[in-house]
């Protein structure tokens, strides 16, 4: 089953979402129930010490929560959480380690599914790519069919579907284009690895959570005697990384670089937006891309004030109208009269084919 937003037309969007999670059980699947935290990824359940959750736990969880989020376990698979949508990175990925035949849309970029090797996994961080490496019993990634709170959807980039498909074995040797292993990290020198690993995964997740479950994975998977690394450690070094993130401090402030979604940019032009609303879309993302879910005042004179717009009341509205429109901009608190502002947030650019659902 296809889980597009426009799939089951008859059905409301739980049903749509439990039929999945039906499925992937009935596959073999281990799933999870999500809704925590600002993106809603975060489990609603203890499951470190569980091999399965029954479905009746799932969907109770999820429906106490209002949740339309789920996630898929990974024990013996592995999953490649690319950042971006980017053709030249999944050709690069893909001739490095094997066809990936089953990919699943995220709100930012792509999962590709594989089969987990008996080899080591490499840490294409370290080598300069926007994508994570997730694998193991407790690694997990949001599952197709899940719609974020805010109604950004997963879903099958193509007609593969889990449970349907044989995946690929990830291959990791006798390949020369199969990125280098790198040895393991000796004690010493795990701390200053797991720093510098945090600090250079920090931008690239959605919440602390995520970042703290990928620092997890690196020193299973990089560290020697990772059982000597308490989880405690693990968790302060990612709340100082994300809160160096929050700060906008991450490699020396203003000396880092942002990222601009190109179907952002698309939808601007697509629409017949002026460079106004593309300059003003770089600034929101330069002043508040950094915070998921962050929400904002839009004042005209203020930022006029401090530099960040020479923009004329009326083209610095017609540029915000424009945002709106194309649902990169949205309103979150409407303003009070003598009071307050409206408040705004930044939204992912969604594909044609797929609907924002209202909350």
């Amino acid at each position: 089953m296809v889980m597009k937003a426009e799939a089951y037309p008859s059905l409301d969007h739980r049903a749509r979402v439990e039929a999945e999670i039906a499925s992937l059980c009935s596959a073999g699947f281990s799933l999870l129930p999500l809704g925590g935290g600002p993106e809603g990824k975060a489990p609603l359940v203890s499951y470190a010490k569980k091999d399965a959750i029954s479905i009746p736990q799932i969907f109770g969880a999820m429906r106490r929560a209002d949740s339309l989020m789920y996630g898929i376990r990974l024990p013996g698979l592995v999953v490649l959480d690319l950042d971006c949508d980017d053709d030249d990175l999944i050709w690069l990925l893909e001739d490095s380690f094997g066809p990936a035949r089953v990919q699943v849309k995220t709100p930012r970029g792509l999962h590709l599914y594989y089969r987990r090797p008996v080899a080591s996994l490499p840490n294409l961080r370290t080598e300069g790519l926007p994508v994570d490496v997730k694998s193991g019993p407790n690694a997990y990634v949001v599952g197709p069919g899940s719609i974020r709170p805010n109604g950004e959807a997963y879903y099958y980039a193509t007609g593969a579907q889990l449970g349907e498909t044989e995946m690929t074995v990830l291959a990791t040797e006798n390949s020369e284009s199969t990125p280098i292993l790198q040895p393991k990290v000796p004690e010493g020198a795990r701390n200053s690895h797991l720093f510098q690993s945090a600090i250079s995964m920090v931008e690239y997740v959605d919440s602390l959570d995520e970042l703290t479950d990928n620092l997890r994975f690196e020193r299973d998977e990089r560290c020697t005697h990772p059982e000597t690394v308490k989880d405690a450690e693990v968790e302060a070094i990612a709340e100082w990384a994300w809160t160096k993130r929050l700060s906008n401090s991450v490699f020396a402030g203003r000396s880092s670089a942002f990222r601009i979604n190109r179907r952002a940019v698309d939808a601007i032009r697509h629409a017949g937006g002026s460079s106004d609303a593309l300059a003003l879309y770089v600034t929101l993302v330069d002043q508040h891309g950094h915070t998921p879910t962050k929400s904002f005042a839009l004042d005209h004179l203020a930022m006029r004030d401090a530099g960040l717009t020479d923009l004329s009341r009326e083209r610095f509205r017609a540029a915000r109208r424009a945002l709106e429109k194309v649902g990169l901009l949205l309103q979150v608190r409407r303003p009070v009269p003598g009071n307050s502002h409206a408040q705004f947030r930044l939204a992912t650019p969604v594909p044609g084919n797929v609907t924002r659902f209202p909350r």
